[in-house]
């Protein structure tokens, strides 16, 4: 007995001193760093605070792009386990009870969570990386008012938001995500950066800066609250307003989108410009098959406006007019022998000739733009001479970069004085041995418009910072001064002849006038011109007594029986042209409307036999539509009201009832139920204004055109009724 004992008494001894020794390396030598880890629980964490990349705009406020956190949410499943024993149940209770509540307040489905949960492997179930903040809010909420703590959540992603869909895709450009990763807080540093378009160009605007704050925290990760920390504030970045209005920017693109369907055209591109201070009210550039691309690689592409390059044919000869106008070279009536020419240089001869084989004789200079004559206008060249027409496109803009605050703008090609060969100064008069950009030729059709100012084109009206103060607001920028004031009211009477009654005589309408010249030019294809790929264009401005509106249309290869700018781009202008009609928020187009239509007063209605309300109508000129129509039915309400004036292709209202009493008894839903139009065909421009006007709640689903509607045309509807339509 007393041997174990001494046994045991030597056991403990051993056993002390090994504790000991280990103690002793633990304090002096610490070789699992634990002295780091207790540090660690004192020390101050900096927590980055990520900053919201600015909102972009149109310039009446019209929100384009914004964006959206995005955030991944997980389950604690160790805390459901000890909930399900506490309370005697099944885990699968919760894990329904969890998917109830994440699927009815985010786009999940019940079975896609409740599978996560039930394959879950280890303590926690990843549930979804792609939950945004408000569903966020929503589903926490909903977590507390059902008592689990369970839910927890961390930050994902930021993603742009593009509320009008492809509207603008080129230009507003496309985002990447990027992380910092020169810290260990790389997670949290993540910021969208620009690639291209307006989001790269603007990218130190839109960026802002993010913000940290140090906290510490317990072992069990809690925020120990502590006064007086270090932080820097973040700050979000700055919203951009572009100059582009998005109603115009619509119908552009869709009298693109259907010219390129009609035109069967490789490219659709249009520019549409104010010439008083050069703010570029729309922008796009369409390419066959984007409507088969996604959206991110649409944006991603190039800018058509400011990067294709072509031939600008006979869009040219109004410059050179121009020129020998301001010199004194010719006047209006001189004639001019726009015969077949044959050019002989030496051991070299060439022959220019008018297209289609015409043979136009000796005609007056005004008719050498009116009726596009390439020898006239070649033969008006030779007079000005290289040295001037050389210097006078120059001074135009083309052969630099227009300076439009965007990425990547081509300054297309023109050829110095020097390379210039003894056939460039006739070819360049009719916009051959030369390459432009949109952008530059709606620059210089502006110059013309606003009496010879070329102008820095604008794209952004205002930046305003996250405190809403504007630190930048957009200017009229004069980049040169060509011609003079005589000559050039002299030329743009030339380009509204050929609108009258020349090559674009397409474009005419009943009192607006419009100015304007087009162009036809073969495609150089292999150091030769085809002749079966062309470009078609058309540029213009009005109203032609005080321009507002430049605007250019381009077709890149359209169908040979459609090459010729007058049978493609002219009848798009004219479309879009009668599109900005029908905007209600435009007082410049409203004015332009009611200049082209009669102004009629309202008769009063109200009390007549509908065959005598009829008659009073049709006698004044005045389309109408009829509601509750029936035979010996009375005029009960009309809108508008006698003696408003009002334009005579705006069509009035009339309501009807079987007795005049029905007036004081009824409501106005009563009045006005009516049958469903039609919206199929119709823009979504269109579509939107009819509904405004029958009082239908209308929900679209897509862009373009409307293909299809939820209720029947002909059907009776009621005010405010809904009525889905898709659009494509």
């Amino acid at each position: 007995m007393n041997s174990r004992f001494k046994l045991l008494l030597v056991f403990c001894f051993f056993v002390s001193l090994v504790w000991i020794v280990y103690l002793f390396i633990l304090q002096l030598f610490d070789p699992f760093d634990l002295t780091g880890v207790r540090q660690r629980r004192y020390d101050h964490h900096k927590e980055f605070i990520i900053a919201d990349r600015g909102n972009i705009y149109d310039t009446k406020g019209t929100l384009l792009v914004s964006s959206l956190k995005f955030y991944q949410i997980d389950i604690d499943l160790n805390r459901i386990r000890s909930m399900a024993e506490r309370n005697d149940v099944s885990e699968t209770v919760y894990f329904h009870q969890i998917a109830d509540i994440i699927s009815e307040n985010s786009n999940l489905s019940h079975s896609h969570v409740y599978n996560r949960l039930i394959n879950a492997r280890g303590n926690t179930a990843v549930i979804s990386e792609n939950i945004d903040e408000n569903q966020l809010l929503l589903i926490r909420q909903a977590f507390m008012e059902n008592r689990l703590n369970v839910l927890t959540s961390a930050f994902s992603s930021v993603r742009r938001i593009h509320t009008r869909g492809n509207l603008a895709a080129r230009l507003i450009g496309v985002t990447r995500g990027v992380t910092d990763n020169t810290t260990r807080f790389n997670r949290n540093t993540f910021r969208l950066e620009g690639l291209n378009g307006v989001e790269r160009a603007f990218n130190n605007d839109l960026l802002g800066d993010y913000g940290w704050r140090k906290t510490l925290y317990d072992a069990r990760q809690r925020v120990v609250p502590i006064p007086n920390t270090d932080s820097k504030p973040v700050s979000h970045g700055s919203s951009i307003y572009l100059t582009i209005d998005a109603d115009i920017q619509e119908i552009l693109e869709n009298n693109l989108q259907r010219g390129l369907t009609q035109y069967r055209a490789k490219n659709a591109i249009g520019v549409i410009m104010n010439p008083r201070n050069g703010n570029i009210l729309a922008m796009s550039g369409l390419n066959e098959n984007d409507r088969m691309q996604s959206e991110n690689h649409v944006r991603s592409l190039q800018n058509m406006p400011i990067q294709f390059l072509f031939e600008p044919g006979s869009t040219m000869k109004p410059f050179v007019s121009l020129m020998a106008l301001e010199r004194g070279l010719y006047n209006e009536n001189d004639l001019i022998d726009c015969r077949t020419w044959r050019i002989n240089m030496g051991r070299t001869t060439r022959t220019i000739r008018d297209s289609q084989g015409r043979n136009m004789g000796m005609i007056p200079l005004r008719d050498v733009i009116v009726q596009s004559s390439n020898v006239g206008i070649a033969r008006v060249a030779d007079r000005v001479g290289a040295e001037y027409l050389y210097r006078g496109y120059l001074n135009l803009g083309f052969g630099t970069v227009t300076n439009v605050d965007l990425t990547d703008e081509s300054s297309g090609l023109y050829a110095k004085l020097s390379d210039w060969s003894r056939f460039s100064l006739h070819s360049l008069s009719f916009g051959q041995e030369m390459s432009v950009t949109a952008l530059q030729l709606a620059t210089a059709y502006s110059a013309m418009a606003n009496g010879g100012h070329v102008l820095r084109p604008n794209i952004v009206d205002r930046k305003i910072d996250s405190n809403g103060n504007v630190y930048f607001q957009s200017e009229r920028r004069v980049v040169n001064t060509v011609s003079n004031p005589e000559a050039i009211a002299i030329n743009n009477s030339f380009m509204l002849d050929s609108i009258e009654r020349g090559t674009g005589s397409n474009t005419r309408f009943r009192n607006i006038k419009i100015a304007g010249k087009t162009g036809t030019s073969e495609k150089a294809v292999g150091g030769r011109y085809s002749s079966y790929q062309y470009i078609a264009s058309f540029a213009g401005f009005f109203p032609y007594e005080n321009p507002e509106y430049v605007m250019v249309i381009i077709y890149d290869e359209p169908e040979h029986r459609f090459r010729f700018g007058s049978q493609s781009a002219v009848p798009t202008f004219r479309h879009i042209v009668e599109e900005m009609l029908t905007l209600p928020d435009n007082k410049t187009i409203y004015d332009m409307k009611l200049a082209s239509q009669e102004i009629l007063t309202m008769p009063r209605l109200i009390g007549h036999n509908i065959e005598e309300a009829k008659n009073v109508l049709i006698e004044n000129g005045i389309d109408f539509q009829v509601y509750n129509e029936a035979n010996d039915f009375f005029v009960v309400q009309q809108f508008p009201q006698a003696g408003v004036q009002f334009g005579s292709r705006n069509r009035i209202s009339i309501y009807c009832s079987p007795t005049m009493e029905t007036v004081q008894n009824s409501t106005l839903q009563e009045i006005s139920e009516s049958t469903m139009p039609s919206f199929v065909g119709m823009s979504l421009r269109q579509a939107i204004n009819l509904s405004k006007a029958l009082r239908l709640e209308l929900s679209i689903e897509g862009s373009g055109h409307i293909v299809s509607q939820s209720i029947r045309a002909g059907e009776q509807i009621r005010l405010q009724q809904r009525i889905n339509v898709v659009a494509r």
